[in-house]
Order: structure tokens, then sequence, then C-alpha cells
């Protein structure tokens, strides 16, 4: 029999080798090499919601001009109506238009903007009255510190609560001058507080808000704060635009399907530059007629759709051209139109017109521009009823 100590040496020869490689296997193990380790770092001052600008937002800018009344009253753009649009096709997930004109009056596409910026106004009409309840500038710090508190209800917990959520949401900017023309609907699409912890404390300015700007086109922008002059502030190409502070549209929006008006293939696309006697419309309108060098003409009628191009705008509408065609196929363009004439006959003064041909991916490749120094180009009369320009034409 074999004593104790024989079986405890026995065992743990075997149990050291194990633990020893042969000699030629050996050979092939390598040092170990200790790869530097980067700590994973969460960003969690930052949110961003699936909206991107660049996919989601519209390519042409807020340019529109309506005007509602006898007394012609006037409204410059229709923001609030392109958030709710942008965010509505955003929502419902049907492509959003990728023409990169803005739509003319009349249009299904401006009608339904149109639509939107009434109901943009309506649901939130109080926010933006005790906005302007402000006599003598008395409100401007607590309208500004709203913006900024993180906590109790304050605008940037709204904004916080809805972008954490995935939630795109509309907000109005109160101007800094009593004037309501001058305020502003975006979009917010993200946040990045920085080293702010929404107190009202240090490093206010670190605070930034992304944005879809309808006066900016398809790009994210940023809101920021100004501490120092209580007021935010957007980056333009002219250099800041400013507003004294703003209100989240929480609960106000709620998604409708928006026209489906389909992507546009080749165009012919015009600009009309109307100058100090504006296009009645009604039964006074303009047709467009292109005179193609092979082939019968391609005619658009009533261009306006009745609509009255007022003094001094700009006007954009698009013609559908055959996917065969190329800009050397087009002769010439003429603008018609059937003014009876006499005493409330209508005129109307063109002072300068654009046409381009309009490549499926949105590129030109032909262009004729009309800007006559003597203005206007033509004075559209009950005897002058045709305007024809070659096309491409040297100006």
């Amino acid at each position: 029999m074999r004593s104790p100590l024989f079986r405890v040496l026995t065992v743990a020869t075997l149990l050291a080798s194990a633990f020893v490689a042969p000699a030629a296997t050996a050979q092939l193990v390598r040092p170990m090499v200790r790869l530097p380790v980067t700590p994973m770092v969460l960003n969690l001052h930052r949110r961003m919601t699936a909206f991107d600008p660049a996919a989601n937002g519209f390519r042409f800018i807020n340019s529109f001009k309506t005007v509602t009344g006898a007394a012609d009253i006037t409204t410059n753009g229709l923001c609030g109506g392109m958030v709710y649009t942008a965010l509505d096709y955003f929502t419902t997930g049907t492509p959003v238009p990728r023409q990169n004109y803005t739509p003319v009056n009349g249009t299904r596409l401006q009608s339904y903007i149109y639509d939107r910026q009434q109901t943009s106004l309506n649901n939130v009409m109080p926010k933006w009255v005790e906005l302007h309840f402000n006599p003598g500038g008395g409100r401007n710090q607590e309208f500004f510190n709203w913006g900024l508190q993180g906590t109790g209800g304050g605008r940037l917990q709204e904004i916080k609560t809805e972008i954490d959520a995935g939630h795109p949401v509309p907000l109005g900017l109160k101007s800094l001058s009593a004037n309501p023309g001058e305020d502003h609907v975006v979009l917010a699409v993200g946040y990045d507080t920085g080293r702010y912890q929404g107190d009202l404390g240090d490093f206010k300015e670190d605070l930034k808000i992304f944005i879809y700007d309808p006066n900016n086109g398809a790009v994210t922008k940023t809101l920021y704060p100004v501490v120092g002059e209580q007021k935010y502030c957007i980056d333009y190409s002219d250099g800041p635009h400013c507003w004294r502070a703003y209100f989240v549209m929480t609960g106000a929006y709620s998604a409708k399907a928006p026209p489906d008006v389909g992507t546009a293939g080749k165009e012919l696309v015009l600009s009309f530059l109307t100058g100090g006697d504006d296009l009645r419309g009604g039964g006074d309108n303009v047709s467009v007629v292109v005179n193609l060098r092979n082939g019968a003409p391609i005619r658009a009628d009533n261009v306006n759709l009745g609509q009255r191009w007022i003094d001094n705008t700009w006007q954009d509408i698009g013609i559908d051209l055959p996917d065969s065609m190329q800009p050397g196929d087009i002769a010439s363009v003429d603008l018609v139109t059937a003014f009876r004439g006499g005493f409330d006959g209508d005129n109307w003064n063109l002072d300068r017109l654009i046409v381009q041909f309009r490549m499926a991916d949105g590129g030109s490749a032909g262009t004729c521009d009309r800007n006559p120094e003597s203005r206007p180009l033509v004075r559209f009369t009950g005897d002058t009823h045709v305007y024809s320009t070659p096309f491409p034409c040297s100006g």
C-alpha cells in the first residue's frame, strides 16, 4: 500500500502537468499584449429625434405672400403651416415633396400649407397673446427665463420631455418687438444642454436646440440663448435673427394626412415677378404655351389658378414635361392673357421672368432670365395679350 504522501505528490504532479504546454507547443505561445481601453462615454445631455431636416424638410423656403380682404392685408410667409405640414409628412410616413420652388397659390400643396397655418395659429392663440402682453418690456427677463427652465413646467423641460420621447415638437418664437408679423414658428428636432443643468445657474450659453426652420430650407439650424441680451437667436446667412422667448406647442399639434403630390420628373419652372400693377385673377388669368421645335406645343392654361398675384411679389409654377424631352427641344415660351380691356379691365405689369428647364434630380439644364433695366418687362392690357421669349435666351 502506498502512503498518503505518495498519493498527494502524484495528484500535485498531474495538476501541474495540465498547465504546462508541451515543448513543441510552447514555441507558438506569444506574449500577451495589453491594448489601451477607451471608456465608452454616454452623451446624456444630447438627444435627437429621427426627424432629419435634410430628408424630412421642404427644399423650398418660406417665401409665401398671402393677401386677404379688400384692404389688401398681406401676410409674409406660412412658417407654422410649413412646420405642421412637414411634421404631417414625417408622422404619417408620406414622402415629402422634393420640389425646390415655392408652390403657387391655389395648388394642392399651397392650399394644404395655408390650412395648416390657420390651425397652428388657432390652437395656441392664448400663448401668443400672453407673450405679447408685455407693457414696457417689464416681463422680458421672465419670458426669457422660461426658455431656460428645465424644471417646474419650464419650456426647456417641455422640450426635453417631447424630444426624449422621440417626438419633434413645434416651437413658437416671440419677436423682440410688439409686431406679431415678426413672430416665427420652427420645429425642434433635438437638444444639447452641455454643462447646463436647467436650473437658471451657470453655463446657460451651452444650451442648443436643434431645429428645422422653414426660412432656411432643408438644413438643421440651432436656436441658442444670448444670456446678456435676454434673447434667443438663429444664425442666418445675413447674420443672427433673434426673438425674445419661445413656447412649446405641446398638445397643440395632431397629425393629419397630407396631400401626396408625387415626385416631379422633368419640369419647366417659370418664376414671375409682378410689378406695380397686379394680376387680378378670377376671369383675368395667364396661360403658358411651350413651343417645341418638333411636335405640338405644350399648353398650361390658367397657371395662376384664378388667384390674384399682388404687386411686387414672386410666384413660381411648374409645367410637367415628357421624360424624353431635352432643353434643346424647346424653341420658345409664350405667356398668353385674355384681358378684355375697357375701364374695368385688368392690366398686369410683369417686371421679370425666369424660365428654367429642371431635370428630375432637381438640377437645371437650361435657363432664360428676362430681367430688363427698364421695368416692366411687359405690360399686359386689353390690347397686349402675348409675350414670347426664345429658349434658352441670353438675357
